[in-house]
Order: structure tokens, then sequence, then C-alpha cells
């Protein structure tokens, strides 16, 4: 971490991320300070703004379909990009926020566009160069 300047301290900006639920299906947890975002479970809410285009089992938004990972996130991006106010209020309720859903950290979710999309709107700089994580400093005085 960058050493501050002489009465200034700096402060880390952590971009909100994907996590994944704790614990086994009728048992999940979602992570402090997260938001769920996906399909019902024992003991978690359907999120409505869960992925309702499956991966590998018959889909109940396209009348039994098998889709692919590749697919079923093309087919949710859609569904976003069909559902303006359901975007407007991902970034009402979710900007900010850590995503929590099943899926494995190390591939692709629909969680990754939804972070996308919901903090968007909240950011100053353009998409084309997004922010990494960052260190700035504020006078302390």
């Amino acid at each position: 971490m960058p050493r501050p300047a002489q009465g200034r301290r700096v402060i880390t900006v952590l971009e909100p991320r994907r996590v994944k639920v704790q614990g086994d299906l009728f048992h999940g947890r979602v992570p402090e300070g997260a938001v769920y975002a996906g399909r019902a479970a024992p003991g978690l809410r359907r999120s409505p703004f869960n992925n309702p285009h499956r991966v590998g089992k018959p889909c109940g938004a396209c009348a039994g379909a098998v889709h692919t990972l590749d697919e079923a996130l093309t087919l949710y991006s859609a569904h976003l990009d069909a559902n303006p106010e359901l975007v407007e209020r991902a970034r009402q309720e979710l900007a900010g926020h850590d995503l929590a859903c099943w899926c494995g950290l190390s591939g692709r979710c629909h969680v990754d566009e939804l972070l996308r999309r919901a903090n968007d709107a909240t950011r100053h700089f353009s998409s084309a160069h997004q922010m990494p994580q960052t260190s700035r400093e504020e006078a302390t005085t």
C-alpha cells in the first residue's frame, strides 16, 4: 500500500465483487454484507435478480430447453436489456454491495453482469476504463 503524504491518510476503495454462498444447498448462508442474487433454496428467498435461465437442466423460462453456460449468460443479458426497470432497481438496491450466488468463483456467473450493470451508474468514469481497486489520499486536517 502506498505511504501517505504527511497530514494525509490512505483509503482503499474496493469494488463490489461476487461471493459464494457458504454451506450446502440445505444450509446456505450469505456472507456478511453481501446480497443474495440467486434462485430460491432452503433458507434463501428467490432474488428478483436471479437468472431465470438454468444451465444444464430444463429451463422453465424457455419451454424446457437445456442451456450451456454461454447461452444462459447471453439470455440473462438479454433479460436485463428487456427489463430496464430491473436494472434500475439493481442500481438502487445493489450498487456498492457484494453479490452472492451458488456458482463457483473460478467460472463465470450471471452475477458478474449484474455487478457491472448495478455499479455502472455510480461510477464517474467510462466503462472502457474500468477503475481497479485503488487507494486515494485524504487530508486529515
